[in-house]
């Protein structure tokens, strides 16, 4: 019900729909659509970050193989937090690899 609701605000948002059209049509108060479209844009930001965060780990991953955890966070001044949500997109689209407990290589080539 609240991913649906986030999902219909954002398709508002994305329509140019003013706040006060996305209150009336979610039926709730103009407050209540502030925050929410609030909330939905903080979302896209944090998603932008960590995107870009993700490209500097994997560059450096790409060029310091076996890299791990801490150094990449040390190396790039990155929240440990933010490396692990990063380390876990990259692994998860099958770009890099851990091995040898938390160390890093790539499994694919950047360049093909």
């Amino acid at each position: 019900a609240a991913a649906d609701r986030f999902s219909r605000i954002f398709e508002r948002m994305a329509k140019g729909q003013t706040v006060h059209e996305i209150a009336e049509q979610e039926d709730v108060s103009e407050g209540r659509a502030v925050k929410l479209a609030y909330e939905i844009r903080s979302g896209l930001r944090e998603a932008q970050v960590n995107r870009e965060t993700a490209r500097q780990i994997l560059k450096m991953i790409e060029d310091e193989p076996f890299s791990t955890r801490q150094e990449i966070g040390e190396d790039l001044a990155i929240e440990a937090t933010i490396v692990n949500d990063c380390l876990n997109l990259l692994i998860n689209g099958g770009a890099i690899s851990e091995v040898g407990g938390e160390s890093y290589v790539l499994t694919k080539n950047l360049n093909s």
